[in-house]
């Protein structure tokens, strides 16, 4: 009998292990190759990740195009940081197909991911460009204000990065907002995919920082650092 009871209880021991998600280590301090454990990606990102035309802006949005998604994950639940950067590339990959992106003046091309828990799902945006600015800048205090608190005061006031655009495509979903000062929700990530002008071959990016003589101030990694997104 005893060893029958052992062995019942190894069992649901065993299911409960099976059934608990492993939640992955979002130390922001750690790159992505360091944290990425047990990729899920056979399973949980798709071949193709479709982004679209952010269209509704009004004048320029062919011209100046921003490439946008929202992608839920379902019940496949938490994906790791090695996943979600397959979704940003996957992402990067269609966007160079489509062919509206010949017209951007810039040879800067790069997406980023937000994955957020609560709502089990992944924000994609590509660099803002004309109408999406006007647009994340106008609409900012009230349409994101948790992402707003952290970069209205940001020199150059100007730069508008694929990380904030993922970050307002997040927030402007939601129906009752986010308050200015709050944070993300417990898990949340993001991760950056593409080239710079001086960069031949695609590669995962660091997070927005400006650089050269125009350093972003307050960077990427502070913004999303205090919105308590892993990186």
């Amino acid at each position: 009998m005893h060893g029958f009871k052992s062995f019942v209880t190894l069992g649901l021991a065993c299911l409960a292990a099976w059934a608990s998600p492993i939640a992955p280590d979002y130390d922001n301090r750690r790159s992505i190759a360091d944290q990425s454990g047990a990729a899920l990606s056979e399973r949980a990102v798709p071949n193709t990740v479709p982004v679209r035309l952010w269209t509704g802006l009004g004048d320029g949005t062919n011209i100046k195009p921003t490439f946008i998604a929202t992608l839920s994950t379902g019940i496949l639940g938490t994906p790791s940081q090695a996943d979600l950067l397959e979704y940003a590339r996957k992402a990067y990959e269609n966007m160079m197909t489509q062919k509206e992106i010949g017209k951007r003046k810039s040879s800067t091309y790069l997406v980023a991911a937000l994955f957020i828990p609560t709502t089990r799902s992944i924000y994609i945006c590509s660099v803002p460009d004309g109408p999406a600015i006007t647009r994340i800048k106008t609409n900012g205090t009230t349409d994101a204000p948790a992402w707003w608190s952290q970069v209205k005061d940001r020199t150059p006031s100007l730069e508008v990065h694929a990380e904030d655009g993922a970050a307002y495509l997040y927030e402007s979903s939601l129906t009752t907002k986010l308050a200015a000062g709050a944070t993300y929700p417990a898990g949340s990530f993001i991760v950056a995919w593409g080239k710079f002008e001086s960069q031949m071959v695609a590669q995962r990016a660091r997070l927005c920082s400006g650089g050269g003589q125009r350093p972003l101030n307050p960077p990427c990694s502070v913004v999303f650092g205090n919105l308590h997104v892993g990186f």
